[in-house]
C-alpha cells in the first residue's frame, strides 16, 4: 500500500513516537537523596528550635506558677493581718463607747448635783 504525502510517495507507514531521554537513574537518585538530606537537616533544625521554644515556655510557666503561689501566700497573710486589725479596731471602738458612756453618766451626775445645789 503506497500513498503520496506532500509530494513524496510513502510505501510503508510506520508509527513513531518521540522519546525524551532521562538522566541516568544513579544521578537522579543522588539528586533526590541530596534534596532529602537538605530537608532532613532543615527539619532537624526546626525541631531544635521548637524544643528550645518549648523549654523556654516551660520555664516561663514554672516561674509564673511560683509567682502565683507566692502572691497567694502573701494575700492570705495580708487577709489574716486585716482580720487582726479589724478585731483590734473593734476592741478600741468598744472601749471608747464604754468610756463615753461613763463620761455621759458623770456629766449627767454633775448636772444633777449642780442643779440641786442651786
Amino acid at each position: 500500500m503506497s500513498e503520496i504525502r506532500n509530494g513524496i510517495e510513502v510505501t510503508n507507514r510506520l508509527k513513531t513516537w518521540f522519546v525524551v531521554s532521562k538522566p541516568s537513574a544513579a544521578s537522579e537518585g543522588t539528586k533526590f537523596r541530596d534534596m532529602i538530606e537538605e530537608h532532613v537537616a532543615s527539619i532537624k533544625s526546626m525541631m531544635e528550635k521548637i524544643r528550645s521554644i518549648e523549654e523556654e515556655a516551660m520555664q516561663v510557666l514554672k516561674n509564673i506558677r511560683e509567682r502565683i503561689k507566692a502572691l497567694e501566700s502573701e494575700k492570705a497573710s495580708l487577709l489574716a493581718e486585716m482580720e487582726e486589725l479589724k478585731k483590734e479596731a473593734e476592741a478600741k471602738v468598744n472601749a471608747l463607747e464604754d468610756e463615753l458612756s461613763t463620761l455621759r453618766k458623770e456629766v449627767k451626775a454633775l448636772k444633777e448635783l449642780l442643779s440641786r445645789t442651786e
